[in-house]
């Protein structure tokens, strides 16, 4: 949450920044910089829906054990490198199709832990 605020609060700046100096900059930073206030505006919900998360995991943390959490996070982590080679041309994968491994690694963890 601390970075998503910190990394909203750098686009503002950087945003403003090149506002006030625009008349020197050519336009595809222009263009660039007007893309980071659009995204500044699209992290207001990402902070709402994470707040929400937040305080939802707060109340399933005693149910739920820490292999559980740590094979979600695991997942996530994975799921968000396939996100990053994609945006960077490195891979292709159809990271939609791996969506079901957010609640399957989880409950197989649980499972596990189990026995």
């Amino acid at each position: 949450m601390l970075a998503l605020l910190v990394n909203t609060a750098t686009i503002l700046v950087g945003s403003l920044i090149g506002l006030i100096v625009k008349r020197k900059i050519n336009s595809k930073i222009t263009d660039a910089i007007m893309i980071g206030i659009g995204v500044l505006f699209a992290g207001i919900p990402i902070i709402l829906y994470e707040g929400i998360l937040i305080l939802f995991s707060a109340t399933l943390s005693p149910v739920l054990g820490d292999s559980v959490i740590s094979a979600f996070s695991c997942m996530g982590a994975i799921l968000t490198l396939a996100i990053g080679t994609n945006v960077a041309g490195v891979t292709k994968f159809k990271v939609v199709n791996y969506i079901p491994s957010l609640i399957i690694a989880p409950v197989l963890a649980y499972l596990i832990s189990l026995f």
